[in-house]
């Protein structure tokens, strides 16, 4: 007479597999780790901080600020009247 495989073995099944997954990778883990004896330096590129008491080199005119703040003034209007 056969057994029918019922929720229990799957969940037991479930639970053996996971166990032995879960004990080799920490087994792996482990033997794969690297000795730290010697340590280890990384080279940054270090960044220039640019003085903030200089001016900047483009400066936008004046002229050409107020020019477009005409033209918005002049849009609103337009649409206002």
């Amino acid at each position: 007479m056969k057994q029918k495989s019922t929720f229990k073995s799957l969940f037991l099944a479930a639970s053996i597999f996971s166990l032995f997954a879960f004990v080799f990778v920490n087994v792996q883990s482990k033997a794969n780790m690297i000795p730290t004896g010697a340590p280890t330096t990384l080279v940054q590129p270090q960044m220039v901080e640019e003085n903030e008491n200089e001016e900047r080199e483009v400066a936008v005119p004046d002229v050409t600020v107020l020019g477009r703040l005409w033209e918005i003034a002049q849009r609103l209007l337009d649409r206002r009247g």
